[in-house]
């Protein structure tokens, strides 16, 4: 979508800060508790992982469209998340794929090959 879409949505549910798509979801939260609406992190987390389900079919597709490319771009970028196993922040991987028409983001737990292996060799 594109950033337009994303302010008149935001606008639409009453909300004025059009950033707020990209913000943490707690950061959200907040911003949805200032407009009066209360919004357990655990909803919000829900509907991403819904949203995440329905698109999988797309990226399925877009993915397919970046590896039929003459050529495929690949890099890593490291992220720090939090690791629900008590350790505090580890850093993980996100992986970008990018061919002539789509650029499609996979991201992986550890820096190693098995993302970019498995995203490779799927469509091979």
């Amino acid at each position: 979508m594109s950033g337009d879409v994303h302010v008149r949505f935001w606008e639409s549910a009453g909300v004025r800060l059009p950033r707020a798509t990209h913000l943490p979801l707690y950061r959200q939260g907040a911003i949805f508790r200032r407009h009066g609406v209360e919004l357990a992190r655990s909803t919000m987390c829900g509907w991403m992982t819904a949203a995440a389900g329905l698109l999988r079919p797309f990226v399925r597709a877009m993915l397919r469209g970046v590896l039929l490319a003459a050529v495929v771009q690949t890099d890593d970028t490291p992220i720090k998340v939090q690791d629900h196993e008590g350790k505090g922040i580890k850093s993980s991987r996100l992986w970008v794929y990018r061919g002539r028409r789509y650029t499609v983001y996979d991201y992986t737990p550890y820096h190693s090959s098995d993302g970019p292996q498995r995203v490779l060799l799927i469509f091979r």
